[in-house]
């Protein structure tokens, strides 16, 4: 069954990625990725309008021109569900110290992740990383997604830190202020 909840970050992005737009806040939902998800819970990030989750526009918008990249980076997730997200399958510190935003990658492909805990991963947007940039930040896809990521990890965070925000046995349990 896949769980369904909503919060607000505020989102400086691109519509599909590629066209700047204005800072909004952006309603998201954290949909279990239940074909991945054994041992750890895999999540997936999708926007209150859109169809399917991030992950799933990676898929689509990569796996024709990078089809064993993607095809990797789908069985790296495999075995995180299956064996739980150790660190070691993880490029770390990608974002804030502390934030646990992190990045699956295979050749040049990147996939921005939040490794929540050891059974909790959330998984959102990626891309290619060019030739001759030395990080993902000089490409504006790649930063787009992962400057979002880091927002979803600043949010949890606040709310982790205030109670309103607990893991058990790898489901997110999101609690109410009243």
């Amino acid at each position: 069954m896949n769980l369904y909840v909503i919060f607000a970050v505020n989102y400086h992005g691109h519509e599909n990625w590629t066209t700047p737009k204005k800072p909004k806040t952006v309603e998201l939902q954290l949909v279990e990725l239940t074909h991945l998800s054994d041992v750890a819970k895999i999540y997936s990030l999708k926007t209150k309008d859109s169809i399917d989750p991030l992950y799933q526009k990676f898929l689509e918008d990569y796996r024709i021109k990078y089809n064993s990249e993607i095809r990797d980076i789908q069985i790296q997730l495999k075995m995180i569900g299956e064996l739980g997200a150790r660190k070691d399958f993880f490029e770390k510190n990608k974002g804030a110290y502390g934030d646990n935003v992190c990045y699956l990658k295979n050749g040049r492909i990147r996939l921005f992740c939040i490794r929540w805990a050891h059974d909790v991963v959330i998984v959102g947007y990626g891309g290619y990383k060019p030739l001759g940039i030395k990080s993902w930040q000089e490409d504006p896809v790649l930063n787009e997604a992962g400057n979002y990521i880091k927002e979803v990890a600043a949010y949890l965070i606040k709310m982790k830190k205030s109670k309103m925000l607990e893991t058990l046995h790898g489901v997110l349990i999101f609690k109410n202020n009243s």
